[in-house]
């Protein structure tokens, strides 16, 4: 059985060293969940420093008012909360995150638009002049696998459920695009054919 202990590492693992005292305080917040984190999604790079991208987490939100929290403070909370069980909850904290222009907080964002709710993806996509494209843009720069990643869960999600709809209409594509971290011709070339044509060529 996973200990506090670990769980407070693994959580710790998705910011850059420079900010554990910050983290600490939110850890401190944060209740204990019925499970431990799921296993962190993979490593990417915030400047010179490796990071992890969280998996899901299954801790209730503070019962403790944040409000004694530093704006900084309050980021890291709601970015661990985006990575919560519920979609709702993700989808709440994941507002704060959007404006705000820390280097560290693109994967949270990212990860969220390689996953299945078509409405969060909506979220971001809705709100993507108001984010630090220049600062979406670097990180992409410094993760082109995580980058190649998300497109190709992106167009696996759209083929699945949303193949009727335009990828280029499609909201985790949308957003993508908009940040520039994406073209529609990219796109077109993850898309798979269906088994009719592959079979004439």
């Amino acid at each position: 059985m996973i200990g506090q202990q670990d769980v407070a590492r693994v959580l710790r693992s998705a910011f850059p060293s420079k900010l554990a005292p910050d983290v600490d305080v939110v850890l401190a917040l944060i209740p204990a969940g019925p499970h431990p984190p799921s296993p962190p999604d993979r490593e990417v790079r915030i400047g010179d420093e490796m990071v992890t991208v969280l998996g899901r987490i299954y801790s209730p939100e503070p019962t403790e008012s944040p409000d004694r929290l530093t704006t900084l403070q309050r980021l890291i909370l709601s970015s661990l909360y985006t990575r919560h069980h519920g979609g709702f909850v993700r989808a709440r904290h994941l507002l704060p995150l959007l404006p705000a222009d820390e280097p560290w907080l693109p994967p949270f964002v990212i990860r969220l638009l390689g996953e299945y709710v078509v409405e969060i993806c909506e979220l971001i996509a809705d709100r993507v002049a108001t984010m630090p494209r220049d600062t979406y843009v670097k990180f992409a720069m410094e993760n082109p696998d995580y980058i190649g990643l998300t497109r190709r869960r992106v167009v696996s999600y759209w083929a699945c459920y949303y193949r009727a709809m335009p990828i280029e209409q499609y909201p985790a594509y949308r957003a993508m695009s908009s940040l520039g971290l994406w073209t529609g011709s990219e796109a077109r070339r993850l898309i798979p054919r269906p088994s009719s044509e592959r079979k004439t060529r």
